[in-house]
């Protein structure tokens, strides 16, 4: 999926901050443009899968900084 080429980098960035909460919302805009683009329901139930897997293990690992 070349759109996750673009939003990858950004999401990472924004998360070594650790600021979950532009995070989350950036990652929420970023699958609202990817649906008002045109998607397939099938990818973006895997993005959103992938996306709730990547945000468990994001809040698991920043530990007790939140």
């Amino acid at each position: 999926m070349p759109f996750w080429i673009i939003v990858v980098p950004f999401v990472v960035l924004i998360a070594r901050e650790p600021d979950l909460g532009t995070t989350s919302v950036v990652v929420l805009i970023a699958l609202a443009l990817f649906y008002v683009a045109g998607c397939n329901i099938l990818h973006l139930g895997m993005a959103l899968a992938g996306g709730i897997a990547g945000g468990a293990m994001l809040v698991m690992s920043t530990g007790t900084y939140r």
